[in-house]
């Protein structure tokens, strides 16, 4: 797969990770590759992997666990998620992707690195893999972020 913008996977293989066949980036990091949006200043770059992955990026490389928000539920609930996330605070990586669209329907909404993968481009040359737009949008669906409507708009318009 030939992706429009390789600067991020680039950083992500620099990495080291001992399963780069199983790390997926995904949210916006995904549409920067794909080149429906471009990078924020200060953006950082979100993907899923095995637990493997995450804990030789905790131990290994020094990142610390953070719990992150990943959306506000109908009721009112606020939905975290564990990350490992450097210093520098440019990477995060987590154990499953979340949808709050998906949550708020079925009570369930934990994406896993296999679903992920289904809905997901291999790069050739590093093994790693970058989720495509639909999945990109159902995990931005619903998360009342004002950061992921933007997006959600760029995502619909990218499908015309």
């Amino acid at each position: 797969m030939k992706f429009y913008d390789r600067k991020i996977i680039d950083e992500v293989a620099e990495l080291g990770l001992p399963h780069p066949e199983d790390v997926v980036i995904n949210h916006g990091s995904a549409l920067v590759i794909r080149g429906i949006r471009p990078e924020r200043d200060g953006g950082d770059i979100d993907a899923c992997t095995c637990l493997e992955n995450n804990l030789y990026a905790q131990h290994e490389l020094g990142f610390r666990a953070v719990s992150m928000s990943v959306g506000v539920s109908f009721d009112s609930v606020e939905r975290t998620v564990i990350a490992r996330r450097d210093e520098a605070d440019r990477f995060d990586l987590h154990r499953w992707d979340f949808s709050m669209h998906k949550y708020d329907r079925t009570g369930r909404g934990r994406i896993y690195l296999p679903e992920l993968k289904e809905q997901s481009d291999q790069d050739g040359e590093t093994g790693i893999w970058v989720a495509r737009p639909e999945m990109v949008l159902l995990t931005k669906l619903d998360s009342g972020r004002e950061k992921d409507e933007n997006d959600i708009t760029l995502i619909l318009e990218s499908f015309n």
